[in-house]
């Protein structure tokens, strides 16, 4: 049942509008598709993970050395690895590596590790079932082994468990950036399954004989549902309590905000924020999770709507008020600029440095339409930024994903398309941004 207190109208501040940032250096740390049939990968579609030493990890959507053409299912789980002032690239797994991609395929989320260097991470389709999975890799000597925690199932197993689970897992401590201590459970989403097949939210923990899964949502469950769309992945604050968005629900039926908060064993269900489309409204259709602040707001994008004339999507400002409802500002409005010079469409989550700046990738627009990454204050001016596809046929890349930023200011992330030795289709890069 729907909350009455969740209920809040936006309103929307005056959003800064600025030239388009380009004071970012960049640095193209790895072309994807270097090698035939794209054995090394391509299109990685989720932000990176750095661990201790400064290397780094990630998934492409396509390719590995089982992919032997452009529709067939793969992908890759990757190491860039810190060699001085050199990076080098190494396939840890290739999907599809077993029969009928029973080892998953097409994964469509970043990673997460445990203090003993295990990756956790989700594939889209395959499995055993062909629906998903989820996975951790674990080093063993100079090989990697994968081993599958979870086959996702829904009707033909008859279950009303999540199918196609997408976007990167998250656990308890992650807002604090600890490890993943290898024992509590993995949340994350799935695009489709439930009993209204609409997506899920769901946990996954160790239990005395592999790991159990459990529903702890599925969309559409209460009665203001439209047609509705689980995003990919959560968020988790300091409480244990868990966010995300949904792309086509809400009662205004163009997206919305929830939490999830823990209540012992069960988990309550908050419609937070309803999107609006109007004119006067802030975005609509978000595509990613909000962020905390840890103070109580959240940041986060929406794909499209803002106060410009193109409604090239926003980064908003969630603002707590009395009796649980929230308030939107905008903080930037995409399209400001002339022929949206300042970006458009942003679908990948926010980042929020140590000094409260936010971090956002668009994934079109930019001085040259190939999207771009742009550090915002949080009142909306912009500090910094890149501009993909500056050079010739999108060598530096296009469509970036959210960067994740290190102790010295630079910017590592990944763009699914362009590079050296893109296709068009297919490629991808991993960058550094440089300050």
């Amino acid at each position: 049942m729907r909350s009455s207190l969740c209920v809040a109208f936006a309103v929307v501040a005056a959003s800064a509008v600025a030239a388009p940032a380009q004071a970012y250096h960049l640095k193209t740390l790895y072309s994807f598709c270097a090698k035939a049939h794209c054995a090394d990968g391509g299109s990685p579609a989720a932000a990176l993970l750095e661990d201790s030493a400064g290397n780094l990890y990630g998934t492409t959507s396509s390719g590995g050395t089982k992919a032997l053409d452009e529709n067939a299912p793969g992908g890759t789980v990757f190491e860039l690895e810190r060699d001085g002032t050199k990076w080098r690239h190494r396939v840890l797994h290739s999907f599809c590596s077993d029969a009928f991609c029973s080892d998953g395929a097409t994964p469509l989320g970043g990673l997460v590790m445990d203090a003993s260097g295990n990756l956790y991470g989700s594939t889209n389709e395959g499995g055993a079932f062909g629906y998903g999975t989820v996975f951790v890799l674990k080093p063993n000597g100079s090989r990697w082994k994968l081993k599958t925690l979870h086959d996702f199932c829904p009707s033909a197993c008859g279950t009303t468990e999540g199918a196609a689970p997408w976007g990167t897992l998250t656990y308890d401590g992650a807002a604090s950036g600890a490890s993943y201590d290898g024992t509590s459970p993995l949340y994350g989403t799935t695009f489709g399954g439930g009993q209204f097949d609409a997506g899920t939210a769901f946990a996954l923990s160790p239990a005395h004989r592999g790991w159990k899964l459990k529903t702890i949502y599925e969309v559409c469950s209460d009665e203001s549902c439209n047609a509705s769309e689980m995003n990919p992945g959560l968020t988790i604050d300091g409480g244990g309590n868990l966010y995300g968005t949904i792309s086509l629900g809400g009662a205004t039926g163009v997206g919305n905000a929830f939490e999830l908060a823990r209540q012992g064993k069960r988990w309550s269900y908050t419609d937070i924020y309803d999107f609006c489309s109007a004119p006067s409204c802030g975005g609509y259709e978000p595509g990613s999770p909000p962020v905390p602040d840890g103070t109580g707001a959240f940041y986060g994008t929406t794909e499209f709507g803002g106060p410009t004339e193109q409604h090239g999507g926003v980064v908003y400002k969630l603002t707590p008020g009395g009796a649980r409802t929230f308030t939107e500002t905008v903080v930037h409005a995409y399209c400001s600029a002339a022929d949206c010079a300042d970006g458009s469409v942003p679908v990948a989550p926010v980042v929020l440095d140590a000094e409260g700046n936010i971090l956002a990738a668009a994934s079109m627009g930019g001085a040259s339409g190939g999207g771009n990454v742009t550090k915002f204050s949080s009142a909306g001016a912009i500090l910094d930024g890149y501009d993909f596809c500056a050079k010739a046929s999108c060598a530096d890349g296009r469509n970036p994903s959210a960067p994740v930023s290190d102790a010295s200011g630079s910017l590592f992330g990944t763009t699914r398309g362009g590079g050296k030795h893109s296709d068009g289709n297919h490629g991808g890069t991993v960058y550094e941004l440089v300050p």
